[in-house]
This record gives C-alpha cells, sequence and structure tokens, in this order.
C-alpha cells in the first residue's frame, strides 16, 4: 500500500509540472514571488507589509473557489455566550446555523443545502468532526460539545462547495469552515472580562498575551467560564473553558514551532424537541417538566495541536501538524412511565391514561397523552439468552425498570498533516496526506433508577467498539498564465478509508460480532479564475468527493440465525457529489461584490430511519438528488466610519429519483429537510475612535420537513426575521492619565448586545411525529425553540 502511495504522488507530481512546463514555454520563465505570494514565516516577500486581515481578503478575492471571511473585528461583535458559534456563520451566504441552549447546545449548522454532517469544521486545519459520525458539535446524540469558544479564535475562512484539496478534508461535500486560531503576539498585554445577561446568564474570565519571553517564546493563555439558565425551561448549563498557544520562531522568524491547547468542561441538560400544541398551550419557553422525562449531560473534550512551519528557501517549504483528540460523555436520562404513549398504535402495548395520572395531566388531550417522550421505556424488556436483567422482579415492570437510560460516547483521535509547497516559475505546487485515526467506545444501559449499571450482557442495549482510519494524499498546482491574470488549480486526492464495529452482545445485538470494510476512491477537482481588469475576477470551478457511510450504516448488520453469528456485508453504498460552480468578485474603492451560481449532483443520497421504539437511527441510501442555488453578497465601505453589508442566497436541494423501501416512500421532487430556500442579511457598522454600533438583521426562509422515520411530508416551516444589535465604548485610561495608569491599567471596554430586537418566536429543526389518540394514530409537529430577546452587558479591562 505505501508503495502504490508513492507512485501516486509521484505520478501527479510529474503531470502537474509537465503542465507548468507548457506554462513556462508559453508565458517565459520570469518569477511570479512578489507581493502578491504568501510565504510561511514573519514577513511576506514584498517591501510592503499588510496586516493578515488584508492578505487573507487578498487571497480570497483572487480564489477559484467560491469562500468569505470572518474578521477579528465580527467576531468581537458576538457578545451572547449562549449560541456560540453559530449566529457568527449565519451571517454569511447560505449559512443557516443555530443553537438551541446555553454555550451551542445542540448546535445546528446547514451550509447550502447540506448539514453539519457534510461539512469539514476545522481548527487551524484540524478537523473537528467526528470520524465515526460526520458532525463536529451535535453528532450521534452528543448534545453539549464545545470544541471551543470564539474567544479561542482570530478569523474564520468559509469555503463553499468543492474546494482545493489542501483545505478540504473527509466530510467536505458541501464545503469547509476552517477556523483559525488565536496566537501570541510580540507585545505583552491582557484583559480581565466579565458579562451578565437574560436568563441569570454569566460569563467572567482573562486572558494573558506574555509577549516575548526569554529563548524568544510567546504565550498566549486564556480562561473562560460561561453559566447560564437557557431560555427554556429546564436546561441550565455551564461550561469551561481552557485555551493555550504558545510560539517559537527560528531561522530570523520566517519559521515557527507552535502548540496549541485547548479544553471545554461541559455539564448541562438538554433541550428537547417540543410538541407543538404543548409550546402553543404553555407558551414559547415549555419543557417537559422533569417529573415527566429530563436529560443530563456531561461533555470534557481537549485537543492538542503541534504544528511546525518551515521556510527553507523562496523556492520550497513545508509544514506538519499533529494532534491528538479526546471526548468524553455521558447522559443520564429519564422518562416517566406513567406518561408513556403507544408509538406503533399496537393494541397490545399499554396506552397509559394520563388523566388518572396526576403528574402526566398537564401533557394531555382529551384525558390521554399522545405525544412521545424523548426518552421513553421500553416496554418489552425482558431476561434472555442475551441479557440478564430482569427489570419486573426488581422493579414490577419492564417500563419500570428501563426508565432510566445511561448513555455512553468516548472517543480518541489523533492525525498527522504533513504539507510541502514548492515554487516554480510560473506555477505553485502544493502535495502532503491527511491521516487520521479514530477509536469510540459507544454504549447505552437500561434500569430502574439513576444509579445505572455498566455491565455487558446484563442491562446493556448495545456496547460496540469502532475504530476508522482515514488516509489521504492530494497533490494540487496553482498554474499562471496571460501574465499572472489566468490561473488553473488542478488537484486531486487519494482516499482510503477502513472502519471496524465490533458489538457485544446486548438486547439489540443477540451474538454480538464484528464488521470491517474499506473505501478507496479518488476527488479530482479543478479552478480556474481569470482577472480581465485589476478590480474584476471571474472564474469557475468543477470537482467530485465523496463521503463513507457515518457508523449507523452499520448498525443493523450484526445478527443471528440458528445459534450463529453473521455479519452480512455493508449495502449502505458512499455518497457521491459533483459539483459545478461559476462566479464573479468585483471592488472599486470600497465597494466589494460577488456573485456566483452552483450545481451539485448527489448519486446515493443519506436518509436516516429513527425507530422511536428502540431508540436507534440507522442510515440508508435512498436515490439521487440534486442541489443548486445562487449567491449574492455585498459589501460598501463608505468611509472610515461607516460600512454596509449584505447577502442574499437561493438555495433548493430535491430528490431527482424514486425511493420505495422498508424506510418509507420518497417520489422524485421532494424537497429534502431543514434547507431553507432563502437566506439574507443585511446590516451596517459604525464606528469612532473609541465606539462601534453594529445592527443586523437575518432572515431564514420556509424549509420543507419529514416525518421521524425521514421521509418528506410535504410540509413547510419557517420564514422569519431576526434583528441584533451590538455597541461597545472603549475609556482609554492611558488618554486620562491619574492613578489608573499608573495601575498599567489601558482602558476598559464596555459593550452591550441585544439578540432578536423584536423577539421574534420560531422553530428549528421541526419534523412530524405521531402518538395514540383515541385508538387512532395521531400526527403532530415537533420542533426546537430559538432564543428570544436577549441582552448582556459586558466589561473588559485592559492592562
Amino acid at each position: 500500500m505505501k508503495g502504490s502511495y508513492l507512485f501516486i504522488v509521484a505520478t501527479m507530481i510529474v503531470m502537474l509540472a509537465f503542465g507548468a512546463g507548457l506554462a513556462n514555454a508559453e508565458e517565459g520563465t520570469s518569477s511570479i514571488i512578489n507581493s502578491k505570494e504568501i510565504i510561511l514565516g514573519k514577513a511576506l516577500v514584498s517591501a510592503k507589509k499588510v496586516s493578515k486581515t488584508e492578505q487573507l481578503k487578498k487571497k480570497l478575492f483572487k480564489s477559484s473557489y467560491s469562500g468569505s471571511l470572518i474578521t477579528k473585528k465580527e467576531i468581537k461583535t458576538l457578545n451572547n455566550p449562549m449560541t456560540g458559534i453559530a449566529s457568527i456563520l449565519s451571517t454569511k451566504p447560505s449559512i443557516s446555523a443555530s443553537s438551541f441552549g446555553p454555550n451551542g447546545m445542540r448546535t445546528h449548522i446547514e451550509m447550502r443545502a447540506f448539514n453539519s454532517g457534510q461539512i469539514t469544521e476545522s481548527f487551524d486545519g484540524i478537523p473537528l468532526n467526528s470520524l465515526f459520525d460526520g458532525g463536529s458539535q451535535n453528532f450521534a446524540s452528543v448534545r453539549n460539545n464545545v470544541p471551543f469558544t470564539l474567544g479561542d479564535v482570530s478569523s474564520i475562512n468559509i469555503y463553499r462547495g468543492i474546494n482545493n484539496p489542501s483545505v478540504s478534508s473527509f466530510n467536505s461535500l458541501g464545503g469547509t469552515i476552517n477556523y483559525n486560531p488565536l496566537l501570541p503576539s510580540y507585545k505583552a498585554n491582557g484583559e480581565i472580562f466579565g458579562g451578565y445577561g437574560s436568563y441569570a446568564t454569566r460569563k467572567y474570565g482573562f486572558y494573558v498575551n506574555t509577549g516575548t519571553l526569554p529563548g524568544d517564546i510567546r504565550m498566549y493563555i486564556r480562561a473562560t467560564k460561561n453559566d447560564s439558565n437557557g431560555w427554556i425551561k429546564n436546561t441550565e448549563d455551564k461550561n469551561n473553558s481552557y485555551y493555550i498557544s504558545l510560539i517559537k520562531p527560528y531561522n530570523e522568524d520566517r519559521s515557527d514551532i507552535s502548540l496549541i491547547y485547548m479544553r471545554n468542561d461541559n455539564v448541562g441538560k438538554t433541550p428537547h424537541s417540543i410538541p407543538l400544541p404543548l409550546e402553543q398551550k404553555y407558551g414559547f419557553t415549555y419543557n417537559w417538566p422533569t417529573s415527566i422525562d429530563k436529560s443530563n449531560n456531561i461533555d470534557d473534550s481537549y485537543y492538542v495541536i503541534l504544528s511546525l512551519k518551515n521556510y527553507v528557501n523562496k523556492d520550497f517549504n513545508f509544514q506538519n501538524k499533529i494532534f491528538y483528540h479526546n471526548n468524553r460523555y455521558l447522559r443520564t436520562s429519564y422518562s416517566n412511565p406513567q406518561c408513556m404513549t403507544d408509538v406503533y398504535n399496537n393494541p397490545s402495548s399499554p396506552i397509559y391514561n394520563a388523566a388518572e395520572q396526576g403528574v402526566c395531566s398537564s401533557i394531555t388531550i382529551d384525558g390521554q397523552q399522545p405525544f412521545y417522550l424523548p426518552n421513553q421505556s421500553e416496554g418489552w424488556v425482558y431476561p434472555s439468552s442475551t441479557n440478564t436483567y430482569n427489570p419486573e422482579a426488581l422493579f414490577g415492570s419492564s417500563n419500570y425498570g428501563t426508565d432510566y437510560h445511561l448513555y455512553i460516547e468516548n472517543m480518541n483521535e489523533a492525525g498527522d498533516i504533513p504539507q510541502f509547497n514548492i515554487q516554480l516559475p510560473q506555477n505553485k505546487i502544493t502535495f502532503g496526506g491527511k491521516f487520521f485515526f479514530g477509536n469510540v467506545r459507544s454504549a447505552e444501559f437500561w434500569y430502574g433508577n439513576s444509579n445505572v449499571p455498566e455491565a455487558t450482557s446484563y442491562n446493556n442495549a448495545w456496547n460496540e467498539h469502532d475504530t476508522r482510519t482515514n488516509d489521504t494524499l492530494y497533490v494540487q498546482d496553482k498554474i499562471y498564465l496571460i501574465n499572472n491574470k489566468l490561473s488553473i488549480e488542478p488537484g486531486i486526492k487519494y482516499n482510503t478509508t477502513n472502519t471496524t464495529s465490533a458489538d457485544n452482545r446486548g438486547y439489540y445485538y443477540k451474538m454480538g460480532g464484528t464488521e470491517s470494510n474499506t473505501f478507496t476512491y479518488y476527488e479530482p477537482s479543478v479552478g480556474i479564475s481569470y482577472q480581465p481588469l485589476k478590480n474584476w475576477i471571474v472564474y469557475g470551478a468543477w470537482g467530485r468527493i465523496q463521503k463513507v457511510p457515518n457508523i449507523s450504516a452499520y448498525y443493523d448488520l450484526v445478527g443471528s440465525a440458528n445459534g450463529h453469528t453473521y455479519t452480512p456485508p455493508l449495502t449502505v453504498k458512499p455518497e457521491y457529489v459533483t459539483d459545478y460552480e461559476l462566479g464573479t468578485r468585483y471592488k472599486y474603492a470600497g465597494l466589494h461584490l460577488s456573485l456566483n451560481g452552483y450545481k451539485e449532483l448527489f448519486e446515493n443520497t443519506f436518509s436516516h430511519f429513527y425507530n422511536p421504539s428502540l431508540g436507534v437511527s440507522l442510515e440508508y441510501n435512498s436515490g439521487n438528488s440534486m442541489y443548486e442555488g445562487i449567491e449574492l453578497a455585498l459589501n460598501y465601505k463608505i468611509d472610515r466610519y461607516l460600512k454596509l453589508f449584505g447577502n442574499w442566497s437561493y438555495n433548493t436541494a430535491i430528490y431527482t429519483s424514486d425511493y420505495k423501501g422498508n424506510y418509507g416512500t420518497i417520489e422524485a421532487g421532494d424537497h429534502i429537510a431543514n434547507v431553507p430556500r432563502h437566506l439574507a442579511n443585511i446590516g451596517f457598522d459604525g464606528y469612532t475612535s473609541n465606539s462601534q454600533l453594529r445592527l443586523w438583521g437575518t432572515y431564514t426562509g420556509q424549509s420543507a420537513f419529514n416525518y421521524i422515520n425521514g421521509v418528506p411530508s410535504g410540509k413547510h416551516y419557517g420564514g422569519y426575521w431576526v434583528f441584533n444589535v451590538y455597541l461597545n465604548h472603549y475609556f482609554n485610561f492611558d488618554a486620562m492619565g491619574g492613578a489608573l495608569k499608573k495601575m498599567h491599567l489601558r482602558g476598559v471596554t464596555l459593550s452591550l448586545s441585544i439578540d432578536n430586537i423584536l423577539n421574534k418566536h420560531y422553530n428549528a429543526n421541526v419534523y412530524e411525529h405521531h402518538g395514540t389518540l383515541n385508538g387512532s394514530r395521531y400526527y403532530y409537529e415537533t420542533g426546537l425553540p430559538g432564543l428570544p430577546r436577549f441582552a448582556m452587558l459586558t466589561a473588559a479591562v485592559k492592562f
């Protein structure tokens, strides 16, 4: 295998170098190393220094791919720990992001029509996504994972659609969101901050930037504590965040070694989806009473990233990043059996009359309880050849012996990302690899009280150990023609993904067993940009990318027949996406305009079937689909005091083939769920020397939603504006003089943020569920309510 890797890399390099030779023959051999090219290290190869933000903007303007940049100034306007990163991402085209609890609890991100399991989120190029379940924050029922806070981020690059292989990673069907880390600067400084807001939200912490220490080392340390009761009842959450970055320059500041450690410890209660009839009856902040249903979550997550950037000469440099990530998640949930409904309208299953059960009376209709509870107990559990647990003997019935669930997800991931850059006279070649390894232990146990035992073959629903590796080799080129006005960026990736899922015996697996398989595939791409005028770029891109099945596709493979374990081969196929993009950018003085259109053709689209009786979500292929849309963005800096911005995007996603199987029926033309048709942002930034005012509004259009089994319902939700305001003023103690200056205090910033000024009530992630009412199936909609009006005041003292 290693030999084939070397052969593939060598072949691709020769092919691209040959293309560069043709470019040289046409354009001559004059060097393109000039002020437009960024070299690793402290300085540009240019007589004129520009800020890193300006470098990123210039690079984005000339890119052959669709993208956006969120700067540090924009990030600072997010004064609200409630929604984490979601609010800042939603200000850019084709992104609908939202959180449904404090500190980013249950964060959900859609980019274009792709969900969070189909896009890559990375921190300093290190993927945050789970190798096994796709998402980076709200994955595999891990509701309160916080990989980082916005205080750890210097800027955010958003790459929409197919992009160059050095940027994209696994799951990058819809694009990549890369969070650039906050690294220490040369000048020593620090800050102590604190704030208080609606719903008893508290935020306080500090950071210290040491400046240059002995040995030319610089260090940045930040610690933050965020607590809140949440806007939905019974959803309080606490998060402790720790971030350390160190950097050691060498080679005359053109090379460096850096280390990043970030840790977040979170404890909180899950905001569950709420039946809309109950929300309409009791108000927008309603949640299940804890006597009926509750979930307590503990999540500890940390990353260690070690990076080497080495500048050899103007023609060659390389870098390498290695990382380790650990995430430990525990959830103990409870569901009151007295309030259980029969989801499948099974006459042999008891239907509890909630009118006779006082604790359940608040959620009744016609004296009955038709709503499925999020953690409903399991009435079919009994001792068997698989598990010896006897809930009826210990607690009187299976329902009362399975009303507590303990869910565990412990994951370890590690990786190595080497990259090499060769600068030739008329082109730049980048090649390298991305090598990731992960293992996860996932388990669920049932019991009749909160002290749930963890005993395989006694009370486990499942207890599995999975491993997955994803190894990638890539090479890409950027060829310059016609006096650098035309650039062509061909690239290709070779991927191999190996998965092993080992399941112990349990209620879901009668015999236990192991399933393994390997996928190998190529991902080609090419981007072209042309600059007909100094301030005008036209670009286009094509690419093909693949996503292997999540681990949930393996869940129903292990079975038993005649007392023997059997593991049939995996039938779920990878998703394939072919992407076509065409766009243009224009800038003049303070005006920046961009317009692009895209079409994404899917093969083997993934869908998910949720079985509420077993509490298991299974992944399957539901045919082909098509995503397409248009994105328009405008930024206009009128002068140094005022900047206007706005964007609009149209996105649609439909199935293009029929599906009929065990999980339901899908017809060509049906809309894929949770894809807002229209998204828009509009706002302005006003500046003086010491103050800033930012006012903006975000529009989220209508989305289709599914039934609980994952097939389209033909119904829609959404269509609303949310307006926000941010105001700050900096009091400069240096200018004032006096005792505060003598205490080495530089100043204090007071800031006020108000989210959802108009207190718009809206629900997201809506789907249709069912229960039983009057002996018949009762359908109802359920959703997660978004953040109502929220105000927060913060003070930050600089020293």
